[in-house]
């Protein structure tokens, strides 16, 4: 589930609450809590999916130079 940020108001969001969010409060702009990307309330609802779990954990926690032991992991290399 995609999870956005209110710009205005800071509040977070899952997407299915993002156009009543727009009602409620000024709402002109909201961030993409997995990728940071800031998106105005007509944009934001075709933003669907960015970054995996995979992605998103996973690889910030390798040591720089590691990442092709994750990338052989993720392929089904890894032991």
């Amino acid at each position: 589930m995609v999870w956005f940020q209110c710009e205005d108001c800071g509040d977070t969001l899952k997407k299915p609450k993002v156009k009543g969010h727009s009602g409620q409060c000024s709402a002109s702009r909201f961030s993409c809590v997995d990728c940071m990307q800031v998106f105005d309330k007509w944009t934001v609802h075709n933003h669907t999916s960015c970054v995996t779990e995979h992605e998103k954990y996973a690889l910030s926690i390798t040591k720089p130079g590691q990442e092709h032991l994750m990338s052989a992991a993720a392929a089904g290399g890894g032991s």
